[in-house]
């Protein structure tokens, strides 16, 4: 696959995203892009496949759903949807007066809701997996917990459960 970028959206710890070109077909669309350097390349390969895998598993309009990773000397590059507009990483007060806070979090209980409901496990929520798109909706990125949840789930509450308990109090008391 071969891009030509045109212009970032919004980045974040080595991870952006930006309007582009296909190369190969001319068509315009949104892509991530993400920096290579220190990141064992088999390993970054494997992890975005997965997340590929789950987000079509899942099929939820607030997934973002990426193509196969293409990659060259420094970089992943994969054609995204939804369009992102801006991450949400760090700013849970941006995040909750851009969406509205109860919408934020019935957004993000109905993304793990879908997912948990087939069996599939973030594994890493946080604020840091949330994006907005450019319509305002809430994106959830990087499902890449197990599978089968089986390790993810202790004393009847999975890990997802309890970590978006603490991103939820953290955005009702920080807006």
């Amino acid at each position: 696959l071969d891009f030509r970028l045109s212009q970032e959206l919004c980045h974040h710890a080595g991870q952006g995203f930006w309007r582009a070109v296909d190369a190969s077909t001319g068509r315009n669309c949104i892509v991530r892009v993400m920096d290579t350097e220190g990141e064992p390349r088999t390993h970054q390969l494997s992890e975005l496949h997965r997340e590929r895998m789950l987000a079509e598993r899942i099929g939820h309009d607030s997934v973002l759903r990426t193509d196969v990773p293409s990659i060259d000397a420094s970089r992943v590059i994969q054609r995204v949807e939804p369009e992102p507009a801006c991450f949400l990483h760090g700013n849970l007060e941006l995040l909750g007066a851009r969406l509205g806070v109860l919408q934020t979090l019935a957004s993000a209980a109905a993304v793990l809701s879908a997912a948990h409901a087939i069996g599939v496990f973030h594994g890493t929520f946080s604020h840091a997996s949330c994006l907005q798109s450019a319509n305002g909706r809430l994106i959830v990125q990087g499902f890449s917990g197990d599978a089968t949840g089986a390790t993810a789930v202790h004393k009847g509450i999975s890990a997802d459960h309890r970590a978006f308990l603490l991103w939820a109090s953290e955005l009702l008391l920080n807006t």
